[in-house]
């Protein structure tokens, strides 16, 4: 049985999208991912690569990239996280390596990590104004608003 086919057995609400190279996507509901994160960590041996985020209009969406190393294999949860709520549970506790990565996308996306340890700041000073998150689309609307020092 393939990487699809275990994670489809166990999760039947998924939707997986096989592609070249031994990619594999899987949609994921966000009141899902833990559980599906924690089985491929667990059962199928992957480990978290990194996490992106894309700011879509009606939410973000988060990459979980896992690395299968025995399967050749990299899978990528794809959830998706409605504006304006913005929250989804953390994975550090289950994955410790989601610690600063969430931290980052926290900071720069303004999404809530539920149960994170520590959300304090990683990259932005202490005087970046609150609301405004430098990668999400429409956080600024046009340069004049920047802090000062934040267009290099």
């Amino acid at each position: 049985m393939n990487v699809s086919e275990k994670i489809k057995n166990a999760f039947a609400r998924v939707e997986i999208t096989e592609r070249p190279a031994g990619r594999t996507y899987v949609l994921v509901a966000k009141e899902d991912l833990r559980a599906v994160a924690g089985f491929i960590c667990a059962e199928l041996g992957g480990r978290l690569s990194t996490i992106s985020a894309v700011d879509l209009r009606s939410g973000v969406e988060l990459l979980y990239h896992l690395a299968l190393n025995d399967a050749g294999a990299i899978v990528s949860l794809r959830v998706h996280v409605d504006k304006p709520e913005l929250e989804i549970g953390s994975l550090t506790d289950i994955i410790p390596a989601a610690d600063w990565i969430e931290r980052e996308i926290g900071e720069m996306f303004g999404l809530f990590f539920v149960g994170h340890p520590r959300l304090e700041r990683l990259l932005l000073p202490d005087d970046w104004p609150a609301g405004k998150y430098p990668l999400r689309k429409k956080s600024f609307e046009s340069e004049n608003e920047l802090p000062e020092g934040a267009n290099g």
